[in-house]
């Protein structure tokens, strides 16, 4: 579908544009957990606590992300909610 990969095509740019948003990107979700591992194993019922206090801080990190990145947010086409929150 060639508006997506026209979409795809600009965040790719805004990378190459501004290679000091990776630098930050990179700062922002170091030590994140593997929130997919998490997520899979709230699914199936064999979460932890200390995967609840995991997930936390990660949605936290992708908020804090998404919210001090505008302008990377409309090259990759994220549309923030009224929460704040990617939606």
């Amino acid at each position: 579908d060639l508006p997506q990969i026209k979409q795809r095509q600009t965040a790719v740019q805004h990378w190459v544009d501004y290679p000091q948003s990776i630098k930050s990107v990179k700062q922002i979700l170091a030590g994140t957990a593997d929130l997919e591992r998490i997520l899979l194993r709230l699914s199936t019922g064999r979460a932890r606590p200390a995967d609840l206090v995991h997930l936390t801080a990660g949605l936290d990190k992708i908020k804090q992300l998404v919210a001090q990145k505008p302008a990377w947010r409309l090259a990759v086409g994220v549309k923030q909610s009224a929460s704040g929150m990617p939606g």
